[in-house]
């Protein structure tokens, strides 16, 4: 059974439906890093598009490196997923990321860009790194929650139904 951990910024009561209520809001916090469009461009048809996911990670540490809220104010929820789940690296959105800024704007660059979206959409772990993972959702249930300057002591104890 994996344990899902998600990042907020306030807290949210136990059996509470996690889901993205504004994608457009998201879009636009997001466009720009590189990583997001090139992801939206080459994703297959039937995968869940980012703006309308709920993010997790099977690892606290991990919170902050997807994007999300980890600090003295913020709060750590463990979660069941709700639906269809996909597990990503994130080492290709780095690399995405990295290529998208460093490289010239050439047929290229885009093939390159192509094949690190494609990496990422299958699942598969990036090539020579040890794999970080996210999990990405429709929708989650809040099992717990706790402030994130906590959560080293507690990681646990509820185990959502939820084999990967």
């Amino acid at each position: 059974m994996k344990v899902l951990y998600h990042g907020s910024y306030r807290p949210f009561e136990e059996g509470t439906s996690l889901f993205n209520i504004n994608p457009e809001v998201y879009a636009a916090n997001w466009s720009g890093a590189g990583f997001y469009e090139t992801l939206e461009r080459y994703r297959p048809e039937g995968r869940l598009a980012h703006n309308r996911a709920v993010f997790a990670c099977d690892s606290i540490e991990d919170i902050d490196n997807a994007g999300g809220p980890a600090g003295e104010d913020t709060y750590v929820l463990t979660v069941e997923p709700v639906g269809e789940v996909s597990r990503h690296d994130m080492n290709w959105t780095s690399a995405i990321a990295g290529a998208w800024s460093e490289m010239p704007d050439t047929p290229e660059t885009d093939a390159h860009l192509e094949k690190l979206a494609r990496g990422y959409w299958s699942g598969e772990p990036f090539p020579g790194s040890e794999p970080v993972w996210e999990y990405l959702m429709p929708e989650a249930t809040v099992l717990q929650c706790q402030k994130f300057s906590h959560a080293e002591e507690w990681q646990g104890p509820a185990r959502p139904a939820f084999g990967m």
